[in-house]
This record gives C-alpha cells, sequence and structure tokens, in this order.
C-alpha cells in the first residue's frame, strides 16, 4: 500500500467514526425522545446473556469453588500458620 493509499484509508476510518458517533448520539436522543419511532428486533435464537454467556459464567464459578476449598485444605490440612494461609488464598 502506497503512503498516499494509507493517508487517505486512515483518514477515511477518521471520517467514518466521527460520522458514526454523531449518528449514533442522534439516534439516542430520537430513541428517547420518540420511543413509537424506533423497533429494535432481536435475530432468531437471541437469549440476551451478554457476549460471554451462561457457560463462562458457570466456569468462572467452579473455578472460585475450587480456589477456596484449595485454601481450606492448606488451612488445615498441614499446620501451616494463619498468615502464610491467608497470603496463599489471596495471591
Amino acid at each position: 500500500m502506497s503512503k498516499a493509499s494509507a493517508e487517505g484509508f486512515a483518514s477515511a476510518t477518521s471520517d467514518l467514526t466521527v460520522n458514526l458517533q454523531r449518528e449514533l448520539d442522534l439516534f439516542k436522543v430520537r430513541a428517547k425522545e420518540e420511543p413509537e419511532s424506533v423497533t429494535i428486533e432481536h435475530k432468531p435464537g437471541y437469549t440476551g446473556g451478554g457476549a460471554l454467556g451462561g457457560s463462562f459464567a458457570l466456569g468462572l464459578g467452579q473455578l472460585l469453588v475450587a480456589r477456596i476449598a484449595a485454601c481450606r485444605v492448606r488451612r488445615y490440612g498441614n499446620g501451616d500458620s494463619s498468615r502464610q494461609v491467608r497470603e496463599w488464598c489471596l495471591r
């Protein structure tokens, strides 16, 4: 890609970003002032669960439970002082 082409692309991208932000701001205002003018339709199968989904949250919960269990085993299993155990559990 030539230098002029790269500069043109960068300029067009910048203009696009500015224009998109302006249109988004106008849409937000219009949606608040005239809610009847806006219709939101979801794709079939949309559940509204966010980008990560329930299985990610479940896996994260399992990791948390495993960490707590490991701290308890370490605290009561080998006689370490509570300070050493606390430091290990908080890492």
